[in-house]
Protein backbone atom coordinates (compact mmCIF):
# COMPACT_ATOMS: atom_id res chain seq x y z
CA UNK A 1 0.00 0.00 0.00
CA UNK A 2 1.00 3.61 -0.64
CA UNK A 3 1.94 6.21 2.17
CA UNK A 4 -0.82 8.23 1.49
CA UNK A 5 -3.52 9.50 -0.71
CA UNK A 6 -3.87 12.63 -2.47
CA UNK A 7 -6.90 13.92 -3.46
CA UNK A 8 -7.27 17.02 -5.93
CA UNK A 9 -9.74 18.54 -8.34
CA UNK A 10 -9.40 16.43 -11.54
CA UNK A 11 -11.70 18.74 -13.74
CA UNK A 12 -9.29 21.40 -13.04
CA UNK A 13 -6.23 21.78 -15.35
CA UNK A 14 -4.38 23.95 -13.00
CA UNK A 15 -4.90 20.90 -9.91
CA UNK A 16 -3.90 18.41 -12.96
CA UNK A 17 -0.41 19.62 -13.83
CA UNK A 18 -0.13 20.25 -10.31
CA UNK A 19 -0.05 16.22 -9.39
CA UNK A 20 1.36 15.48 -12.54
CA UNK A 21 4.30 17.38 -11.35
CA UNK A 22 4.13 15.33 -7.49
CA UNK A 23 3.59 12.59 -9.50
CA UNK A 24 6.78 12.96 -11.84
CA UNK A 25 8.47 13.93 -8.11
CA UNK A 26 7.23 10.68 -7.11
CA UNK A 27 8.32 8.48 -9.83
CA UNK A 28 4.73 7.88 -11.07
CA UNK A 29 3.09 7.22 -8.17
CA UNK A 30 5.33 5.05 -6.04
CA UNK A 31 4.80 6.44 -2.66
CA UNK A 32 1.80 8.33 -2.83
CA UNK A 33 -1.97 7.44 -4.48
CA UNK A 34 -3.35 10.00 -6.48
CA UNK A 35 -7.08 10.15 -7.12
CA UNK A 36 -9.14 12.80 -8.80
CA UNK A 37 -12.34 13.95 -6.92
CA UNK A 38 -14.78 12.63 -9.42
CA UNK A 39 -13.43 8.97 -7.40
CA UNK A 40 -15.97 8.25 -5.72
CA UNK A 41 -14.53 5.31 -3.58
CA UNK A 42 -11.31 7.81 -3.18
CA UNK A 43 -13.47 9.88 -1.32
CA UNK A 44 -15.44 7.82 0.75
CA UNK A 45 -12.35 6.15 1.86
CA UNK A 46 -10.88 9.61 2.97
CA UNK A 47 -14.04 10.63 4.17
CA UNK A 48 -14.57 13.42 2.21
CA UNK A 49 -17.23 14.84 0.21
CA UNK A 50 -17.01 15.99 -3.13
CA UNK A 51 -16.91 19.61 -1.72
CA UNK A 52 -14.72 19.19 0.30
CA UNK A 53 -11.93 17.46 -2.46
CA UNK A 54 -12.48 20.15 -4.84
CA UNK A 55 -12.51 22.95 -2.54
CA UNK A 56 -8.37 22.33 -1.94
CA UNK A 57 -5.64 19.44 -2.19
CA UNK A 58 -6.14 16.98 0.20
CA UNK A 59 -3.31 14.87 1.73
CA UNK A 60 -5.04 11.65 3.51
CA UNK A 61 -1.37 9.81 5.63
CA UNK A 62 -2.20 7.81 8.77
CA UNK A 63 -6.12 8.46 8.75
CA UNK A 64 -5.61 12.74 8.66
CA UNK A 65 -6.50 14.87 6.40
CA UNK A 66 -3.73 18.02 5.53
CA UNK A 67 -5.45 20.35 2.68
CA UNK A 68 -4.11 23.15 0.69
CA UNK A 69 -0.82 24.05 1.61
CA UNK A 70 -0.62 21.76 4.27
CA UNK A 71 -1.40 19.03 1.88
CA UNK A 72 1.09 19.71 -0.36
CA UNK A 73 3.95 20.11 2.69
CA UNK A 74 2.99 17.00 3.15
CA UNK A 75 2.98 14.98 0.29
CA UNK A 76 6.86 17.11 -0.20
CA UNK A 77 7.72 15.13 3.08
CA UNK A 78 6.64 11.80 1.83
CA UNK A 79 8.82 12.22 -1.02
CA UNK A 80 12.83 11.06 -1.02
CA UNK A 81 13.84 13.65 -3.67
CA UNK A 82 11.91 16.49 -2.21
CA UNK A 83 11.42 15.53 1.73
CA UNK A 84 14.82 17.70 2.72
CA UNK A 85 12.61 21.12 1.59
CA UNK A 86 9.55 19.94 4.11
CA UNK A 87 11.23 21.02 7.01
CA UNK A 88 11.69 24.82 5.89
CA UNK A 89 8.24 25.12 4.10
CA UNK A 90 6.93 24.13 7.79
CA UNK A 91 8.76 27.21 9.36
CA UNK A 92 5.96 30.14 10.64
CA UNK A 93 6.97 32.57 7.86
CA UNK A 94 7.15 30.44 5.36
CA UNK A 95 4.31 28.46 6.10
CA UNK A 96 2.34 32.06 6.41
CA UNK A 97 3.23 33.19 3.14
CA UNK A 98 2.57 29.58 1.60
CA UNK A 99 -0.88 29.46 2.88
CA UNK A 100 -1.58 33.17 1.42
CA UNK A 101 -0.45 32.33 -1.92
CA UNK A 102 -2.30 28.92 -1.79
CA UNK A 103 -5.52 30.74 -1.24
CA UNK A 104 -4.73 33.23 -3.43
CA UNK A 105 -4.09 30.98 -6.31
CA UNK A 106 -6.74 28.70 -5.63
CA UNK A 107 -9.51 31.63 -5.15
CA UNK A 108 -8.25 32.50 -9.04
CA UNK A 109 -9.12 29.60 -10.49
CA UNK A 110 -11.44 29.31 -13.76
CA UNK A 111 -11.96 25.63 -12.91
CA UNK A 112 -13.99 25.41 -9.75
CA UNK A 113 -16.17 22.79 -8.52
CA UNK A 114 -19.17 21.81 -10.36
CA UNK A 115 -18.45 24.81 -12.91
CA UNK A 116 -15.57 22.75 -14.11
CA UNK A 117 -15.52 21.01 -17.60
CA UNK A 118 -12.60 18.03 -18.28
Amino acid sequence: MSGGLVIYDDRCRFCRRSVALLQALDRGGRLLRYEGSSNVAALQEAGLTPADADEELKVVLGGTVHGGYDGIVQAVAQLPVTSWAAPMLKLKPVRWAGCRIYRRVAARRKCRGSTCRP
